[in-house]
């Protein structure tokens, strides 16, 4: 015999005599931890030490919201008016196109066409979302920009009237004015 199974025979030996001295000791499987002094009771599993936190239960979602039933609910659930957002959100494309119209006369009349057309696009958008739930969803992640939409949606008119008054874009153009127009009309206003 090779040195090795000496040593591999001696481990044997010794965990069969630890097995033996525990059957003798009164160890059973299904009392790993011992007995309670009453002799019959198995010892539940040692818990943490006092003084040791507790393990933090896992962290869970609040509860959604139920919602009502019945007539109040669909007047609460109501479907927001898309029309002035989504016509907001289609100047900006207007007023590129006609500004590029100085480049190039065709994609003037791009942006005419797109200003024409913003009112029945936006009522067409407004009644979709209503029908189709998705739809909304979308546009309310798009026109959720924050302050910075309004501000946007504030310069873009602004913007495009100081190009009419410059004659870099047609008067007409996302509702702007012609320059002595714009004047008559503030003049009659302040007086």
């Amino acid at each position: 015999m090779t040195d090795a199974d000496t040593r591999d025979e001696e481990i044997v030996a010794e965990r069969s005599q630890r097995a033996q001295d525990a059957a003798e000791a009164g160890y059973d499987d299904s009392a790993p931890y011992g007995y309670l002094k009453d002799g019959v009771t198995p010892r539940k599993k040692p818990g943490p030490s006092k003084g040791t936190p507790k393990p933090s239960a896992p962290r869970t979602a609040a509860p959604k919201p139920t919602r009502k039933a019945g007539p109040r609910a669909k007047a609460s659930a109501a479907t927001p008016d898309y029309r002035e957002a989504v016509a907001g959100l289609l100047q900006i494309p207007a007023f590129i196109l006609a500004s590029a119209g100085r480049l190039n006369p065709v994609l003037e009349y791009d942006g005419i066409a797109v200003a024409v057309a913003t009112p029945n696009i936006a009522e067409a958008v407004n009644s979709l979302a209503e029908q189709e739930p998705r739809v909304a969803a979308v546009l309310d992640k798009i026109l959720t920009v924050g302050p910075y939409g309004a501000l946007l949606g504030a310069l873009v008119p602004l913007a495009a009237q100081i190009a009419v008054n410059h004659k870099k874009i047609p008067a007409g153009t996302m509702g702007t004015l012609e320059p002595e127009a714009l004047k008559a009309g503030l003049l009659g206003e302040a007086g």
